[in-house]
Order: C-alpha cells, then structure tokens, then sequence
C-alpha cells in the first residue's frame, strides 16, 4: 500500500511540473507595418495566411490574427481588401 501511495504522489507531482512547461510556444513577434492583399477568386483565408506567415509562427494563430485585424470569419469575396500585418521577431 505505501509503494501504491508513493507511485501515486510521485505521478501527481510529474503532472503538476507538466502543466507549468509551454509546450508549442510561438516566439514574440512585433508588428512593423501592413500589406493590403484584394482577394482572388479561389482564395481561402487558409492558404493567405499560410503565404504571409512570419517563419516561426504557426498558420492557425497568423490567421486568427488576419481575421481578427479585418472582422472576417472564413467567408470572403472576390475583390475584397484584407489587412495582412508584417512581422518580425523581437
């Protein structure tokens, strides 16, 4: 029984320290100016995103970032004007 309790604390313990480790953290990025980018027909707000990310950061989080910036969700239209922000490390 008490090498079941010390098993038990033990692997309390290690899931506790996991928690407090960032696992996939992104580096700081700063903003150094903008690009404004008309859509296309056969655009997806995936596959811009994924053109214009800063190398370092993950295409999910820049295009929340893009939709964010331009109040769009994944509907977009031919000739329509997004704001894609330019990056750079810190």
């Amino acid at each position: 029984m008490k090498k079941y309790i010390k098993t038990l604390v033990i692997l309390l313990v290690a899931l506790a320290l996991l928690g407090t480790i960032k696992i996939n953290s992104e580096p700081k990025f700063r903003i150094t100016g903008y690009t404004k980018y008309t859509i296309q027909e056969g655009d997806c707000m995936w596959t811009i995103a994924d053109k214009y990310k800063p190398e370092g950061k993950t295409t999910k989080n820049f295009l929340a970032q893009i939709q964010f910036l331009n109040n769009v969700n994944e509907t977009i239209y031919p000739g329509q004007e997004l704001s894609i922000p330019k990056e750079e490390l810190e």
